[in-house]
């Protein structure tokens, strides 16, 4: 849940492993002041006992433009489960009054990585797709080009401008299945398929390959791929596959091998992160 006050800047965790203990980190960004002194009552899942949640609280006043808190440790983390945060806003500390909720979820995991997704998310636009129900974070300043073939539909977000220069090095192409009534035709996407295809793909062109489920609970592949172009440059690339509902989806990440680094992490944010379905 997202609040017309708060746009997320940072949400992560910070783990101590001896102790198997995490904190969260929030940090919000103000889009919206409140016109007068507000108290702010954080709620931190507990992954210890989830009927006894780690509260925090503060005033956030009218010239705050962030709001950032950091919880007491809990204990018991699981790996790689999402826990959730969730800001409740009220006129005073009565709490009689309501002005705002934000909630968040955060990944939990054995090093920071939750941590650079959600840096990496910082300051990203959005691109959406109603009709497919899609919705996936860009870089600002890049271009979108949207076109359906046959039974699929592909987008293609880029620094480069396609219809202009008719290729791209560094963007994002997602590629959906669309077809109508698809379990109807008797049609169906194996998960096996999938793995078995990625996994012949690693053997080829693949640095790693890992399973992952996302934010919004799609269960997939990604790989990470080197390969060249039609240009004739070496690029590197993020190739996640999912299916859901019997749809199949793929979204390649990739930029030019020399510049991969400084957006790898952009990329596998945008990639966990994604309305695909």
């Amino acid at each position: 849940m997202t609040s017309e006050y708060f746009k997320s800047s940072l949400a992560g965790l910070t783990l101590d492993l001896p102790k198997k203990e995490i904190k969260y980190i929030l940090g919000l960004k103000i889009i919206k002041p409140f016109p007068e002194p507000v108290f702010a009552e954080v709620t931190f899942e507990n992954p210890a006992d989830a009927a006894r949640p780690v509260v925090a609280s503060a005033v956030i006043n009218p010239k705050d433009d962030m709001f950032s808190v950091i919880s007491m440790p809990v204990s018991s983390p699981q790996k790689n489960t999402y826990y959730t945060i969730v800001v409740r806003v009220y006129k005073d500390q009565t709490k009689k009054e309501f002005v705002a909720e934000h909630s968040q979820k955060i990944l939990s995991v054995l090093n920071d990585e939750s941590i650079d997704i959600w840096r990496g998310l910082g300051g990203l636009n959005k691109w959406t797709h109603p009709e497919y129900r899609l919705e996936i974070s860009y870089p600002a300043g890049w271009n979108v080009k949207e076109m359906s073939s046959g039974n699929n539909f592909q987008a293609f977000i880029s620094v480069e401008n396609i219809d202009l220069e008719g290729y791209y090095s560094t963007g994002i192409m997602l590629l959906r299945h669309i077809t109508p009534g698809l379990q109807m035709e008797g049609l169906s996407v194996d998960h096996q398929l999938i793995n078995s295809g990625v996994s012949n793909l690693k053997k080829v062109i693949s640095e790693e390959r890992r399973e992952v489920v996302t934010e919004r609970g799609y269960e997939g592949v990604i790989s990470k791929l080197t390969f060249v172009n039609d240009k004739g440059v070496e690029e590197k690339g993020l190739l996640a596959v999912f299916s859901h509902e019997r749809k199949l989806t793929m979204l390649l990440c990739e930029s030019p091998s020399g510049d991969f680094a400084k957006h790898e992490k952009t990329f596998y944010s945008i990639i966990m992160t994604a309305k695909l379905y």
